[in-house]
């Protein structure tokens, strides 16, 4: 049996003369409340009264029921406003108001909390109004106005409420209490304060506990090594005393909660990250909450509710698809990939709604015996349920549809869920019915606002699961001011968070604030709030330790002032883990597999897939190589803003095909007046878009016509340069557009696609392949050959070759990149020998022959060692690091040169 968590011998004979004891919060009204039914077990009795320990806000709100279960008249003039309701009231205060900014929702919290403030610190408003801080006096005007906006709905705010209380024990609508004891209190407002002024004869505060042995410190490394070495202290001292209880401290347990989780959880039980293990509580409590839409349960329903807007970002789309929540996630997962793949396919970074539901049903059709099953027609209904009603509506009705909705789609999926998600939903459910009370307040809202409300507060409802008590207690500052503890660790003692900085209240005036003694204020009073923390942590468990961090990333980090005088002690607490990982390092012989070798490639019968792309590749990157060609890994497509690139290009490549299709030759070229030239270029672009909507997965009106027609502007821009470029050279007439050929490379059968052949007017062949990105000549000289294309399509082409290279075609670059027996046979054309290549067309062939042999004998024999043989392989070929590696193979270069093991021989 775990010891308690509240020293129960320093309030015993209060609570046993009958007072009210309040404490700032649940948890330690809780433990006091357990730790006085064990003391009234342990001292034999078998039934005792139960205590009068309540958190504030909890008596707060006993207080006002009383006053409604007793009928008085004030507390029956209006209701309590929940929190939905007071938000939405404060966004239409400040939508309303010219001079509150573009951003009502974010402004209204800011608002919202400083009226709050104002209030609880019974700031005079008549003062504020007159103040030369314009934020106050916005805030007064701001504040009054929300305040009469409550009244006309028959709502009272919290600070109403409160003061209705503090009139009702004034008048004797409810009876005072002979004695009030306050436990864990740092500070109090005003308001509070004054409130239990009136309530009690007799107001109390339980008196800090004595220290039993100096606090020491430990400085370590970085905030990841304080958070570690808690973990393992703790776990020391868990496993030499089963009974103890031990505290951990994190002031900004807020912002690191997920961190401290995933280490402490890697330290108490290494095996909770394996895909085996079902759900099991954690071995400690931990205090903070986490936002409900965080919560993979509620981000599945928002996802799917999200689906009744037109259009989602791409990544939304593909959670959606992921998901195990909804539908029959296990069954449809092969088709779920597939759908996702055809999504990322279409290109677009926000793709219209209707896409998924097409790209599941080709995925995935309706099932024979159960059509309506299938995730396809499950979007189908949703979309139709949506249509089905009006475009505005209550949020009640909103509530009923998405909750229909949900139901129809399946969420939350078919696997039963476990206890963590079972609490999820009900908070869910509890979400919604906060999300239907602001029909209270509003009339109509459109899909829009509704989702927006609904994501707002799933985004502000704190979830916290229960979970059985546990020996280790995870934190914040005030949680676990006045609880009892054995061992206690307090983290983060630096100069940054302790004492806590300042942040005045931006609508306030700072004189004001610091002048009533306001949260945040004045550095005075964070010093002294953090030195009574300090003493009265340094006297709350039997042993104390308070460490720090030495550095937070390139920030060094000093101790707090507060830990002058203190006993530095090492951090020496070792992880148990740490032997069995010494052991097994010891143990382990390191052996290399050469993997710079995969089977053999077969020349297969007919031409070799995809030939002219894996050569290239082989080039670069012989594994890449390998992976892509061989494994068949791809990268999946990333979104775009639009058409992506390898769109843009087709296009040109397609409007310049049925431009030149239409022409064939330069004569024709020259002898078209402006209004034809710009006619010609007109058709043709209109043709590649008819094309390329053809075979596109998106229908042409979700591409965007507004796109669509900057698109048709810029490739009309580029034709009409390209073509002014080609009316510059020699005459000549297009002998081949989208030219199949074909290659037999020593036994290895090639079939490729020329994008263009002309035929010079003095007889010789010009190949030409069009480029709308970046093009280089000198791979095609480069002792490795980096640049096979253009070689193929010159071993390809049968007689006369007189010049190759790339139609460059981009924003930056319009003309010829290429080889030409004479440099000066085409505009943009080099010579070979210029380039470093032999003088002849013959002799050039021949190297590119041979090397092209090299390469493809590599392929076949499986070679794939993990070299860059250009920067442009290792810049572009990053979707494989997961598969190569590469950044470990820096290491494993030391490793042999240090002889930890031994160098790999083919």
């Amino acid at each position: 049996m775990l010891n308690p968590l509240f020293d129960i011998g320093r309030a015993r004979d209060t609570i046993a003369a009958g007072a009210l004891v309040l404490t700032p919060n649940l948890r330690l009204a809780r433990k006091i409340r357990d730790a006085w039914d064990g003391d009234c077990l342990g001292r034999g009795e078998s039934t005792w009264l139960a205590p009068s320990i309540f958190a504030l806000d909890s008596w707060l709100d006993d207080c006002w029921q009383q006053l409604v279960d007793g009928a008085w008249p004030p507390a029956l003039a209006a209701a309590p406003a929940r929190p939905a309701q007071q938000q939405w009231l404060w966004e239409q205060v400040l939508a309303e108001d010219d001079r509150a900014g573009a951003n009502p929702r974010g402004f209204a919290e800011l608002a919202q909390r400083g009226w709050r403030l104002a209030r609880e610190w019974q700031l005079p408003l008549a003062d504020l109004a007159r103040e030369p801080h314009e934020g106050a006096r916005a805030l007064v005007r701001w504040g009054l106005a929300w305040e009469g906006r409550l009244a006309r709905h028959g709502l009272a705010s919290g600070a109403e409420q409160l003061a209705l209380v503090r009139r009702g024990f004034a008048e004797g609508s409810l009876p005072r209490l002979p004695r009030i004891l306050l436990a864990g209190f740092q500070s109090l407002a005003p308001l509070h304060e004054d409130i239990l002024k009136v309530a009690a004869h007799r107001l109390e505060e339980l008196a800090p506990p004595a220290p039993s042995r100096a606090p020491r410190a430990v400085a370590c490394q970085d905030p990841e090594r304080e958070i570690a070495s808690a973990a393992r202290w703790a776990m020391a001292r868990a496993r030499r005393d089963p009974a103890a209880r031990i505290g951990i401290v994190v002031p900004d347990l807020a912002a690191l909660r997920n961190r401290v989780e995933r280490v402490f959880l890697h330290h108490l039980e290494p095996d909770w990250c394996w895909p085996d293990q079902p759900y099991r509580p954690p071995p400690f409590n931990l205090s903070a909450a986490s936002p409900l839409v965080e919560t993979p349960l509620v981000t599945a329903a928002l996802d799917l509710l999200a689906l009744n807007r037109q259009r989602l970002a791409v990544d939304q789309l593909a959670r959606v698809l992921n998901s195990p929540f909804w539908g029959r996630a296990a069954a449809e997962g092969p088709a779920r990939a597939g759908a996702l793949v055809a999504l990322l396919d279409a290109g677009l970074a926000e793709p219209p709604t209707s896409l998924l539901r097409r790209v599941l049903e080709n995925a995935l059709p309706p099932r024979d015996h159960d059509p309506e099953a299938s995730p396809a027609s499950r979007l189908t209904r949703l979309a139709d349920s949506l249509r089905q009603g009006p475009r505005a509506r209550p949020f009640g009705a909103w509530r009923a549809l998405f909750e229909h909705q949900l139901d129809a789609l399946g969420w939350p999926g078919e696997r039963p869920l476990n206890s963590l998600e079972y609490q999820v939903r009900e908070h869910w459910a509890t979400l919604l019915d906060e999300f239907a009370t602001l029909d209270n307040v509003a009339s109509t809202v459109t899909l829009e606002e509704a989702l927006g409300e609904l994501q707002r507060l799933a985004t502000n409802a704190p979830f916290q699961a229960e979970t059985p008590d546990a020996q280790i207690q995870i934190l914040g500052t005030l949680e676990a001011a006045g609880l009892q503890f054995d061992h206690l660790r307090v983290l983060q003692l630096d100069d940054r968070h302790w004492p806590e900085s300042t942040a005045p209240h931006p609508l306030l005036p700072v004189a004001l604030q610091r002048a009533r003694g306001m949260p945040r204020a004045s550095p005075e009073r964070e010093l002294a709030l953090g030195r009574a923390l300090f003493d009265l942590f340094g006297a709350s468990a039997g042993e104390v330790v308070f460490s720090h961090a030495l550095q937070d990333g390139d920030i060094h980090l000093q101790p707090s002032a507060l830990l002058a005088g203190l006993e530095y002690a090492p951090d020496q607490v070792e992880d148990p883990f740490h032997p069995w990982i010494e052991t097994i390092r010891a143990s382990a012989r390191l052996e290399l597999v050469d993997d710079r070798r995969g089977p053999p490639l077969a020349p297969p019968p007919g031409p070799l897939p995809r030939a002219s792309g894996f050569l290239a590749a082989q080039a670069g990157c012989p594994f890449n190589a390998f992976a892509a060609y061989r494994l068949g890994a791809e990268p999946l497509p990333g979104p775009s803003t639009g058409l992506d690139a390898l769109a843009r290009g087709n296009l040109i490549h397609y409007s310049l095909e049925a431009l030149w299709r239409d022409l064939g030759n330069q004569g024709a070229l020259a002898a078209l007046g402006d209004d034809e030239w710009r006619h010609r270029i007109a058709a043709a672009i209109d043709d590649a878009f008819a094309r390329f909507l053809r075979r596109s997965p998106v229908p042409p009106g979700e591409l965007g016509e507004r796109h669509l027609a900057l698109e048709r502007a810029r490739i009309a821009a580029l034709l009409d340069r390209w073509l002014t470029w080609e009316l510059a050279r020699p005459a000549f007439s297009v002998e081949g557009l989208e030219l199949d050929s074909h290659l037999d490379l020593d036994g290895l059968a090639i079939r490729m696609r020329i994008d263009r052949v002309d035929r010079q007017g003095s007889g010789g062949l010009v190949i030409i392949d069009y480029k709308t990105g970046a093009s280089s000549l000198s791979g095609l000289a480069s002792e490795r050959l980096l640049s096979p294309q253009l070689a193929l399509y010159a071993l390809a082409a049968t007689d006369g070759l007189a010049a190759l290279g790339y139609g460059q075609i981009n924003a930056r670059t319009t003309g010829f990149s290429g080889l030409a027996r004479d440099g000066n046979f085409l505009p943009g054309a080099r010579g070979l020998a210029e380039l470093g290549l032999p003088d002849t067309w013959q002799d050039t062939l021949n190297e590119w022959r041979n090397k092209l042999i090299e390469l493809k004998n590599e392929i076949c024999n499986g070679d794939a060692p993990l070299v860059f043989h250009s920067r442009e392989a290792a810049t572009y070929g990053g979707d494989f690091a997961p598969l190569n590696r590469w950044q470990g193979w820096e290491r494993i270069a030391r490793l042999k040169a240090s002889g930890a093991v031994a160098e790999l021989t083919p």
